[in-house]
């Protein structure tokens, strides 16, 4: 588990990556956003986390 200093800076990593994605016309699943949450919050590693997108891409 991380610090609540790691989870802030995860979560504006997220939101502008987010933003960025709304401005190309694209836009996460609902399954896609579950899993960078839980990434946030630290329940998964940035590792599983790719290996979950790519099992969704």
């Amino acid at each position: 588990m991380h610090n609540l200093k790691e989870q802030q800076i995860r979560q504006q990593a997220l939101q502008f990556a987010i933003d960025n994605n709304r401005l190309e016309g694209l836009y996460l699943s609902q399954e896609m956003l579950h899993y960078f949450q839980r990434w946030v919050m630290g329940e998964i590693t940035i590792s599983e986390l790719k290996v979950k997108t790519n099992e969704i891409s």
